[in-house]
């Protein structure tokens, strides 16, 4: 949905004349913001159905089981567009929290709880309300100075008394009559992959904070989602990455979901609010040492300091670091969510409630967060600190207790699938019989590696196929408590009604066709539209994977990954221009009637890199923003599916990608053309040679001679043999083999896309190695590999 169709809709709904309307199109990106925090085709029905409608009255248990159920933040944009202006309105409460906060035992004394749960006074730090007041009188000497503050919010226990502290500060601003020049900003990044309670809770309290008028007065609330090449689908179902596990080096999946993300959002967010590199950025962040060694040294990585109040300067540039909260301790965070909410009797104002993040939180360690202390907290943090983040967490080792912890509950028994597919992929991580074998580079001297490394097709087919499984599970899950509800089985009941619609969703028809069209290019399955069979199969079927077997699997121990070899293909994947890439040879050879009217099948194109210009033509290719998904035609696929349970033995799963790009229904991203164009040659030579995603390497290791496959040792010898040791040092590049096994030719990404895209190095020319006598022939292997580098004619033979 575009903004003009929103604005329209919006407008229209109101059921009065939009030029009577109090309309501030200022606040519309808001809007725009907070209603895309849910699923857009479900947004599109809402806001249609308020056309001439009266105000909505209480929800009929009809309207949950059909659907037809308004969405909070909808209502909050309807009330901006159709309804009187209540800036002027906010709780009194907040003009007088200081005075509360110093009447409250609890929060003006000088107690502090240690890990053995004993009371010891600590008067040098003061009171846990003066500490609040400074850090309150910190954010208003920031603002009023001209700063534009970055609030990182995640809904978590540390995120909310952040954003609590500043809100008293802007709530004081606007009571002394302070407006700044720009607004601040708050930020939140949907993962896709959050726990689905702190996911539904955090969508209620962003809209608690987006109808708080003053809070939206002085802050732009941002909200920022990944690509789809960055979830769990995108790049772990669709083979283009490892998940991150508690060896790798990096927290791949903090960059992808979080980092990458949160960056794009925020650097349009600054467009259009007019900030420059010339504004004063204040970066507040909500960690604290007591979470652990990593957070703090990731604290201190950043330049904070001891002193809590100081701001620390990123290098040259106008952005600083602000950890406000850092020495807190988890029983001050829980004390100040304790004593804060919108109810009158709270000590503490607050524009959203915190008893359900409590709750979770005390659920998943099993113990009163009354009782928490550093020791508690560093336990369930290690070694992942968000261990109320994402469900399918692999960075927590074997075992995620917060999650066994919550399934073991009745109230949270929906979630067991989704923890059954998280011990799955930890179990079975290090299982090599399990890891795709063909690589996806080329290194400078012509050879791709062949060795066990991402998932393999089988696996991540059962991986896809469980997680739209828990999907159709949980509907039909909270189908069945909505007609149990009307027919009065079930208590009519607020959480009963909230636990009537699904919890989570994670796949929908857009991420079939998107799945589809990647497996399509990554040469992983023997056929073609396996993403239409699995959805097929689950959801008109009732062929469910409820990886039974999780009930008495052991998990694989880690071992060495297998030694690599080798084969060799040349300076690129075209198999000296056999290969032909995006070219649609099936429609061109049956559309008689395109030929007629001498339709242009094939499009000419040109690529200049160093200098170079490489000539190749591909089929006719649609482009957009990013890699997207036509309904319409997506429609059609989905209505005929049942013709994709039967492939043609004669079509290569490539053919699948000719069909959407041939339809329309899928979109590559503007000027991705030569990269799609690259990953079909690839995927045409390695099916040439009978090699996919789906074989063994003792299948492949069968066909050694015949393929010409060097071990280690072979290819070693070859490459000394051949080029300059001052070009590569065989010992150092061979026998240096990374934990995780991140080989950046290999998985070269460009994150703002959707696709893997092979590496450049296999356009690098090499030289002969001066001193080398021109090398004999030789029989077996060997043999075949001489003949097929005469064959291309290099200059080294």
């Amino acid at each position: 949905m575009d903004k003009t169709q929103l604005e329209r809709l919006l407008i229209s709904g109101s059921g009065h004349d939009p030029d009577e309307q109090d309309y501030d199109p200022m606040h519309f990106d808001e809007v725009y913001t907070a209603v895309n925090f849910y699923e857009e085709n479900c947004v599109w029905e809402k806001v249609k159905q308020w056309r001439g409608e009266p105000e909505k009255q209480e929800i009929s248990i009809d309207e949950i089981i059909n659907g037809t159920d308004d969405l909070t933040p909808l209502k909050r944009a309807r009330q901006l567009f159709c309804t009187e202006d209540k800036s002027n309105e906010y709780d009194p409460r907040y003009l007088k929290w200081r005075q509360r906060a110093l009447n409250s035992s609890i929060l003006n004394d000088y107690t502090y709880v240690t890990e053995d749960r004993k009371e010891v006074e600590l008067t040098h730090l003061g009171t846990l309300a003066e500490r609040m007041f400074a850090i309150v009188d910190r954010f208003k000497s920031l603002i009023r100075d001209g700063a534009v503050c970055q609030i990182g919010w995640s809904n978590g226990k540390d995120s909310n008394v952040l954003a609590l502290l500043y809100s008293y500060a802007i709530y004081e601003l606007y009571a002394e009559g302070f407006k700044p020049k720009t607004k601040s900003i708050l930020v939140h990044s949907d993962t896709l992959s959050e726990m689905p309670e702190i996911s539904n809770t955090a969508k209620q309290n962003w809209d608690g904070l987006f109808s708080d008028s003053v809070f939206n007065e002085y802050t732009h609330m941002v909200l920022a989602k990944p690509n789809f090449s960055e979830t769990l689908v995108g790049r772990i179902c669709s083979g283009r990455g490892l998940p991150t596990t508690v060896s790798s080096n990096v927290r791949q999946c903090a960059m992808d979901r979080k980092v990458l993300p949160i960056r794009r959002a925020i650097r349009k967010a600054c467009k259009r609010l007019g900030i420059t590199n010339s504004d004063k950025i204040i970066v507040c962040l909500g960690s604290r040492d007591e979470e652990g060694t990593l957070r703090a040294a990731s604290i201190a990585k950043h330049g904070g300091s001891d002193d809590n109040l100081a701001i620390s300067q990123e290098g040259n540039t106008n952005r600083y670091n602000f950890y406000p909260i850092k020495h807190m301790t988890t029983s001050d965070i829980w004390t100040i969510l304790g004593s804060a909410g919108t109810d009158a009797s709270k000590t503490l104002p607050s524009p959203i409630n915190y008893e359900a993040i409590s709750k979770i939180y005390a659920d998943s360690a099993g113990e009163c967060n009354l009782f928490a202390t550093a020791s508690t907290e560093k336990a369930k943090s290690k070694p992942c600190q968000s261990r109320h983040g994402c469900w399918d967490c692999q960075a927590v080792g074997l075992e995620d207790k917060s999650m066994t912890n919550l399934v073991v509950k009745d109230e949270y028994k929906h979630l067991e699938l989704l923890s059954r597919i998280r011990d799955f992929i930890a179990y079975r991580h290090y299982d090599w019989s399990e890891r795709v074998n063909i690589n996806r580079g080329i290194d400078k001297f012509g050879f791709a590696k062949i060795q066990p490394d991402l998932y393999n097709f089988a696996k991540c087919r059962k991986i896809f196929k469980a997680i739209v499984t828990a999907d159709y599970i949980e509907e039909m899950r909270a189908t069945h408590l909505a007609l149990q509800i009307k027919w009065g089985y079930a208590e009519d009941t607020s959480y009963n009604r909230e636990m009537a619609r699904p919890q989570f969703k994670h796949v929908d028809e857009e991420t079939v066709l998107k799945l589809d069209f990647l497996w399509s290019f990554h040469n992983f399955s023997d056929h073609p539209n396996e993403a239409l069979m699995v959805w097929d199969e689950v959801r008109n079927h009732g062929d469910l994977e409820i990886l039974e077997e999780m009930t008495t699997m052991e998990p694989v121990p880690r071992t060495p990954q297998p030694a690599p070899h080798y084969i060799y293909v040349g300076k690129d994947w075209t198999d000296n221009q056999e290969n032909l890439g995006l070219v649609d040879v099936m429609a061109e050879f049956v559309d008689l009637q395109a030929w007629e009217n001498d339709a242009q099948y094939r499009v000419p194109r040109t690529r200049k890199s160093d200098g170079i210009e490489y000539h190749y033509s591909t089929m006719h290719l649609e482009t957009s923003k990013l890699l997207s998904v036509d309904r319409e035609q997506m429609y059609f696929y989905f209505s005929d599916i049942a013709r994709y349970r039967y492939p043609n033995p004669l079509d290569s799963s490539l053919s699948a990608a000719m069909s959407y790009l041939r339809s329309g229904a899928i979109t590559i991203a503007k000027g991705k053309q030569y990269t799609y164009h690259l990953m079909a040659t690839r995927r045409q030579w390695w099916e040439r040679r009978q090699l996919s995603g789906n074989r063994s390497l003792e299948e492949i290791l069968a066909r050694k001679d015949e393929l010409g496959i060097l071990d280690k040792e072979e290819y070693k010898k070859f490459v000394l043999e051949n080029f300059s040791e001052a070009e590569f040092d065989a010992e150092q590049a061979l026998d240096k083999v990374d934990d995780e096994y991140w080989y950046i030719e290999q998985l070269s990404m460009d994150f703002g896309e959707d696709v893997s895209t092979p590496t450049e190095s296999a356009m690098i020319k090499v030289k002969k190695k001066q001193s080398s006598p021109k090398r004999k022939p030789t029989k077996s292997k060997k043999e075949l590999l001489q003949e097929e580098l005469n064959d291309r004619t290099l200059s080294m033979f």
